[in-house]
């Protein structure tokens, strides 16, 4: 009896023994990867599964997208190894930690000591992110004009921007230059278009009456010469012409000129005709009377020159004239007439009543 009782201990601590080690059999673990910043990069997983027995190995690779750099694992993972080789003994979670690339950027001035650029980083940790896109502005130095850009950047816009992809070089060019103002001899405001001559060819004012001359010759005096624009009668500067030496940026002219904005008219006795028109007036509304001297009359015109009205004879009454030599037009509209050889002035509404 006590033989058999000792045999079905056994057996039932066989069976005991059995179902525990086909239970630790059944344990699994579970691996959870996440990546930082998610545009960063992802990591790569050989047969990736579910769930993991005990002891089995995983082998992960971190990959970075363009820009970016895989820096380190966190979590139950460390190390800054790209490929990583794990067992799986319990839970685990892993962060793959990626950050931008950044790349060196080289800026010349060429002459040297002729400006300086100035460059705009709109988010700056250490270094120029990959992907950024600054912002560079060229200052020239006293004497100098930036022309272009050269290297990783072309043309002449300035401040002008840069997207850095990659380690960049750029060259801000400058030439020795001489820049100067143009003014109204009577408004001493700028005058814009004026030519500025010198011994390599012309240069012609802004708006403002600026002018730059650019790529001179620094080793002697250079003529300058303002001339007023095609089509300007009689046009003076004030000096006529000027010396000046590399460098100098306080070059001022002061020039008048009449310039040819319209005519009308021609000898006869028609409407819109002269002989010998001697007085002009305008009124608020931009109307031209003129005394038409050797016809004893009055013409009215437009601005432009098309012919409106006329009014008198030659004679010694009322709206009659003998050599009308002067016209003016008050603030209502008036019109008054110098009537020389009568002797007298007469007054009319616009229309020569």
């Amino acid at each position: 009896m006590k033989k058999n009782s000792c045999l079905a201990l056994l057996l039932i601590f066989i069976l005991l023994a059995a179902v525990f080690l086909v239970g630790c059999d059944k344990k699994t673990y579970t691996l959870n990867i996440t990546v930082f910043p998610e545009e960063g990069g992802e990591v790569a997983q050989i047969s990736p599964q579910e769930k993991y027995k005990p002891g089995d190995k995983v082998y992960l690779t971190a990959e970075a997208n363009d820009g970016w750099f895989f820096s380190h694992w966190q979590g139950d993972i460390k190390g800054s190894e790209v490929e990583k080789v794990i067992t799986m003994e319990k839970d685990i979670t892993a962060v793959a930690v990626f950050l931008k690339q950044e790349h060196e950027l080289t800026v010349i001035v060429s002459p040297e000591d002729s400006g300086t650029v100035e460059v705009f980083i709109p988010v700056q940790i250490q270094g120029v992110e990959h992907g950024q896109t600054i912002e560079l502005t060229a200052k020239p130095n006293a004497g100098y004009t930036f022309t272009g850009w050269e290297g990783d950047l072309s043309g002449d816009t300035n401040p002008t921007t840069l997207l850095v992809d990659g380690a960049k070089t750029v060259t801000a060019v400058f030439v020795p230059s001489i820049s100067g103002r143009v003014i109204g001899s009577m408004t001493l405001e700028g005058i814009c278009g004026v030519i500025i001559e010198h011994p390599d060819g012309e240069v012609i004012t802004d708006s403002n009456g600026y002018f730059t001359i650019k790529g001179v010759d620094t080793s002697g005096p250079l003529e300058i010469t303002p001339k007023g624009p095609e089509g300007t009668l009689g046009a003076e500067a004030t000096p006529v012409k000027r010396e000046v030496n590399w460098p100098n940026d306080d070059v001022q002219f002061t020039i008048w000129w009449m310039e040819f904005v319209l005519m009308w008219g021609e000898e006869g006795t028609e409407n819109g005709q002269f002989d010998r028109p001697t007085g002009i007036a305008a009124d608020a509304q931009g109307n031209i009377y003129v005394a038409d001297w050797g016809n004893h009359r009055i013409q009215k015109f437009t601005a432009e020159g098309e012919f409106l009205t006329r009014w008198g004879t030659h004679g010694c009454g009322n709206a009659e004239f003998i050599d009308p030599t002067a016209v003016e037009v008050d603030g209502e509209g008036n019109v008054y007439v110098a009537d020389r050889g009568n002797q007298r002035i007469q007054k009319f509404t616009s229309e020569g009543v």
